[in-house]
């Protein structure tokens, strides 16, 4: 059953008009009072001015992606605002969502709500579960407890209860019944930025929440979403799933590079897992240079140097080495040496397919690494923790 509501015109979504100073929900006008003007679909937005200093320093570090001291601090303030222990920031909400659900390993049937945006039930669907609708109350919206039991089957793995114009759903029926049936509960907290309930936050309920940060929401990054949880483990299992999405199909890729000055090589092509050389021919020659990856000459230098020449003399295409950041400046054990200086692309593949480079490998690569390797997987581990290694290496950078 759908709860009765309004039919709205399309000025009374796109903007309410309230009484200036007066409780919001009375919906009566003080005589004399001046009417607010709240726009619901109309993003809000700083003045450009402190926006813009708010950007500045990003001019100086040049620091966009992976971690950036932006997104650091708007983890710290998330977790600080919502009193939960950890916040994992995400490219919007629908991501959040799907990866939370993917992390948890689930297998089965979800049972969540028809009133709601599609994209809850699209994420429960992408992450290879099925949506089982469960009726919702009349006065808040929201999933119906008393409903839900009777939909519980042995291919029940979880329940997905959605706030709903931030009324905040029944998190004491619904735990308790989890808990009973051994299932997760993960609430879409979309609607619910910065509410609680008797002193709990909406983003401490359950086993994890989902938050939207999109442009339309009270609280927006233009585009965004979160994962809060209280689980160390659950956030550690988060963040593969926040590194990487879905790529691009091989030709739509190479279409796309092929519209900017860029020389695109494939790295490691003998990495254990891959299988690189098993692609189709129609697509090996669209590539321009292989790259001797540093970790795998560290590693087995024989094998690494004869399979990647052997492929790149099959393709007639360059073997240089240390094009990935990890090789050249993370692990410091591999460059191309050049014999002259360039200065654009044109001229720099001319230089690589001329054979007028070659390439240097540090005496100790294997134990640069090997260290490299165990120092990044510490820091790994301690960002899941919620820890700000940037700020230790900072600091031991600049003691």
């Amino acid at each position: 059953m759908l709860p009765n509501l309004p039919i709205l015109r399309r000025h009374d979504i796109l903007s309410t008009e309230f009484p200036a100073a007066a409780p919001l929900l009375t919906g009566r006008r003080k005589k004399g009072a001046m009417a607010m003007r709240i726009n619901v679909t109309r993003s809000s937005m700083p003045p450009m001015e402190e926006y813009v200093e708010e950007i500045r320093s990003l001019w100086d570090s040049h620091w966009l992606t992976n971690n950036g001291e932006k997104l650091k601090k708007l983890e710290a303030a998330l977790k600080e605002r919502l009193d939960v222990p950890y916040a994992a920031l995400f490219t919007n909400g629908h991501l959040a969502l799907e990866a939370l659900l993917k992390a948890l390993g689930l297998k089965g049937e979800v049972i969540t709500t028809p009133f709601t945006f599609a994209s809850t039930t699209h994420a429960i669907v992408r992450a290879g579960l099925t949506p089982v609708f469960c009726d919702i109350r009349e006065d808040d919206y929201t999933m119906d407890p008393a409903k839900v039991e009777a939909l519980i089957t042995a291919r029940t793995c979880a329940i997905l209860p959605v706030h709903v114009y931030g009324n905040l759903c029944d998190d004491g029926a619904l735990s308790s019944m989890a808990k009973k049936h051994g299932l997760k509960l993960i609430y879409d907290a979309a609607h619910a930025f910065h509410v609680s309930r008797d002193g709990v936050s909406a983003a401490r309920m359950g086993d994890a929440a989902m938050f939207s940060f999109h442009a339309t929401k009270v609280f927006h990054t233009v585009e965004g979403g979160c994962v809060t949880t209280a689980d160390p483990e659950l956030n550690r299992r988060l963040e593969p799933h926040k590194e990487k999405g879905n790529f691009l199909p091989f030709a739509q890729l190479m279409d796309l590079f092929d519209q900017y000055p860029v020389i695109v090589g494939c790295g490691h092509p003998f990495r254990a897992g891959g299988h690189v050389p098993e692609l189709p021919q129609g697509q090996l020659r669209r590539l321009r240079f292989l790259d001797l990856n540093g970790k795998d000459l560290a590693l087995n230098r024989d094998r690494t140097e004869r399979l990647t020449y052997a492929l790149g003399k099959e393709l007639e295409i360059p073997v240089v080495s240390g094009s990935d950041t990890h090789q050249a400046v993370q692990y410091g054990c591999v460059t191309t040496v050049f014999e002259r200086d360039v200065d654009t692309v044109p001229a720099l593949y001319g230089e690589m397919t001329a054979g007028r480079y070659a390439i240097d490998l540090s005496d100790t690569a294997a134990f640069q690494v090997r260290t490299a390797c165990l120092l990044k997987r510490s820091l790994k581990e301690i960002h899941a923790l919620g820890g700000d290694y940037v700020a230790i290496l900072t600091r031991e950078a600049t003691a």
